[in-house]
C-alpha cells in the first residue's frame, strides 16, 4: 500500500511537471532587468518605464505604452510563481536513501552548478523487517563541466550533502523512556550523508524525447553519520561498511 501510494503520487507530480513543461502557455524571462513573458503567439516586455506588445512572428512592436503598477506587479507576480516550478527530476538506485528513490528539484547559480531535491524512496521488506518510505533533501555542487563537442559534457567533480529520514513509528528523534539517557546517543530517524561523484551529460534532446531537454547519468560515493561514528568506535569496521554507492538519472526538463 505504501509503495502504491508513492507510486502514484510520483506519477501525477511527473505528469504535471512534464505537462507544464511542453504544453505551458506562459513563459517569463528575465535579462538585464527586462521582463519578457510570452502568453501563446503575443509576447510582453516590460522594463521599468514601458511596456512592449509583440504580436505573431513580426517582431514588430505593436503598441508601447507606460506600464502601470498594477501590470508590473502582476509581471513581478509571474516571474516569481514561474521561478518555484521544479525544472528538474531525478531517479537513484542505492545510496542508503532506499532501494529506488525518485524526485524533483531546482537548478541556480551563474553556471546552474548549485542544484537542490526532495526525493521520495523506498525501502521493500525482503530488506528490512518491514516496507519503509524514506523522505531525502539533497544538494549538489558541480564546480565545472567539460564540454565534449556540442552535445556532451563530462563533470570530473562533484559534492552532495543530503539530509535523509524514515518514516515510520519504529524510528525516533530523541531517545524513547525505555532506553537510558545516552544508550545510543544518536537519532535513529534523521541520518546526515556526505559524498563525491561523477556524472555524464548529454545535451539538447528535446527534439527526440519531446519530455526533457538534457540527460546526464552519475554515481556517488557517501557515508553518513552513524556509519563515521561506528567506524570512529571501532576501527576494525571494513571501509565497504563505511561507503555506500548509488547511481541515477537526472532529466532537465527546460
Amino acid at each position: 500500500m505504501k509503495l502504491r501510494r508513492l507510486l502514484f503520487s510520483i506519477l501525477f507530480l511527473t505528469a504535471w511537471l512534464m505537462a507544464y513543461a511542453e504544453e505551458r502557455d506562459s513563459k517569463t524571462y528575465v535579462e538585464k532587468g527586462v521582463m519578457t513573458c510570452v502568453e501563446q503567439d503575443r509576447m510582453t516586455c516590460v522594463n521599468e518605464d514601458t511596456m512592449t506588445y509583440v504580436n505573431g512572428d513580426s517582431v514588430t512592436a505593436d503598441t508601447i505604452k507606460s506600464a502601470s503598477r498594477y501590470e508590473k506587479r502582476v509581471g513581478r507576480m509571474k516571474n516569481g510563481w514561474n521561478s518555484i516550478v521544479p525544472n528538474l527530476s531525478i531517479l537513484q538506485y542505492a545510496g542508503d536513501i532506499g532501494v529506488i528513490s525518485l524526485g524533483v528539484g531546482w537548478d541556480y547559480g551563474k553556471r546552474n552548478q548549485w542544484e537542490t531535491y526532495l526525493m521520495f524512496g523506498y525501502v521493500p521488506k525482503d530488506h528490512t523487517p518491514s516496507s519503509y518510505i524514506t523522505i531525502t533533501a539533497k544538494e549538489i555542487y558541480t564546480p565545472w563541466t567539460i564540454r565534449v563537442g556540442k552535445r556532451h559534457g563530462f563533470s570530473p567533480f562533484f559534492a552532495t550533502l543530503m539530509i535523509n529520514t524514515t518514516l515510520g513509528t519504529e524510528f525516533w528523534t530523541t531517545e524513547p523512556d525505555r532506553y537510558p539517557k545516552g544508550y545510543y546517543g544518536f537519532s535513529s530517524k534523521v541520518r546526515f550523508h556526505i559524498g563525491v561523484g561523477q556524472k555524464f551529460k548529454i545535451f539538447g534532446l528535446q527534439n527526440k524525447s519531446h519530455w526533457f531537454r538534457d540527460l546526464a547519468i552519475y554515481y556517488e560515493v557517501s557515508t553518513c553519520d552513524l556509519y563515521v561514528r561506528q567506524k570512529f568506535l571501532n576501527s576494525y569496521i571494513p571501509l565497504k561498511d563505511v561507503f555506500v554507492l548509488g547511481v541515477g538519472l537526472q532529466y532537465t526538463l527546460f
